[in-house]
């Protein structure tokens, strides 16, 4: 059973992506806390994660 990409669905992780990768920015520039800095990094690789598997997913259709 395959899961059809719409195009909403594509912007809102892309969005939710770039927003925590700029959140990752802000906290390297501020010296945050080791710990804190890699939590926000597991949480951007996971998001990236679930974009390939989305396209993988959906490769031979378009963005509807």
């Amino acid at each position: 059973m395959s899961t059809i990409l719409t195009k909403p669905t594509f912007e809102a992780l892309n969005m939710q992506l770039q927003q925590k990768r700029n959140q990752y920015d802000e906290m390297i520039l501020q010296n945050k806390e080791f710990e804190e800095v890699k939590q926000l990094f597991i949480e951007i690789r996971a998001l990236e994660q679930s974009l390939v598997a989305l396209l993988d997913g959906n490769s031979s259709s378009a963005l509807v």
